[in-house]
């Protein structure tokens, strides 16, 4: 329940702070700001960007047909879907971040 919970909280953060991004920048008449796609003044990714590319530990079984799926990265637990529809993956397997989707990560088996 509380897994649903602190879920429920990061889609409304990050759904609020898109809206004041998106507003702060018609406002000012600049170009929207894309959060994901921040990096450092020397090219290094940052926020959720970074997390491309990383190995994830399956914490809850990943698997799109019950649409549920839990993993670890950076010692916090994301909701985790599979890229290809038909593979899964089991608790304790290492798997690769694709993409971040809004509160989940999108893997790949680690090859």
């Amino acid at each position: 329940a509380i897994a649903i919970i602190i879920e429920v909280f990061k889609s409304i953060i990050s759904f609020f702070s898109k809206i004041f991004l998106e507003t702060y920048s018609l406002y000012n008449n600049r170009k929207p700001v894309n959060v994901s796609k921040i990096a450092t003044a020397n090219g290094e990714k940052t926020n959720i960007s970074a997390m491309e590319d990383k190995t994830a530990t399956v914490e809850e079984k990943i698997d799109n047909a019950s649409d549920h799926g839990v993993a670890k990265i950076n010692g916090q637990l994301w909701s985790a879907r599979m890229e290809n529809d038909s593979e899964t993956a089991e608790p304790g397997e290492h798997v690769t971040v694709v993409r971040v989707e809004g509160t989940k990560l999108i893997c790949k088996r680690k090859e």
